[in-house]
């Protein structure tokens, strides 16, 4: 007996933190769950992982123009699939729910957030966060920041501005420069 679950319902938890992510689609919440995750599933996420079209080169450009570009994961430690893809090169830092800065709450808690912030000695009004979730944006909200969203997967454009983006995406990542170097 566990609930019947779909890909709508995949989608709404694939953010989640495990616990959570448990209880939405399974119904229930195991610690030991958890731990058969993190023992197994590491190397495949790594694998199969792979970034938007359009990173590497968004990313370029924005380093090129002198933007400090930070992530905030609710995976434990998002640098093996940083380095496998090689885009670990564009980040001036980031940051997991254990690592590398310490054990953070999950998002949509501010707490990773807050912790770039203080890292690169920000104030919110003068930095973004940019995701792709409902719980992205409650995390830039909970953080006082402002929310571009981009509409991959599940969430659509119109979702992410009810849920209160700043801008939204339209079509390429390469928008990015626009938005934060050009404006």
């Amino acid at each position: 007996g566990r609930p019947r679950t779909n890909l709508k319902r995949v989608m709404e938890c694939i953010a989640m933190p495990l616990p959570e992510f448990c209880r939405g689609l399974l119904g229930a919440y195991q610690p030991e769950w958890v731990e058969m995750y993190l023992q197994n599933s590491p190397q495949n996420e790594t694998e199969y992982l792979t970034p938007f079209e359009d990173s590497a080169k968004a990313l370029e450009i924005l380093k090129s123009h002198g933007v400090k570009i930070a992530m905030a994961s609710n995976r434990e430690n998002p640098e093996p699939v940083l380095k496998r893809t090689g885009l670990i090169k564009y980040f001036d830092d980031y940051i997991g729910a254990k690592a590398p800065h310490g054990k953070l709450n999950y998002k949509p808690k501010p707490d990773m957030l807050l912790k770039l912030l203080e890292l690169f000695n920000l104030e919110a009004d003068n930095a973004v966060y940019i995701g792709d979730s409902d719980l992205d944006a409650e995390t830039a909200y909970n953080a006082g920041m402002r929310f571009i969203g981009v509409p991959r997967g599940f969430f659509k454009a119109e979702s992410l501005l009810k849920f209160g983006a700043w801008r939204v995406i339209n079509n390429s990542l390469l928008e990015l420069e626009d938005i934060l170097v050009n404006n």
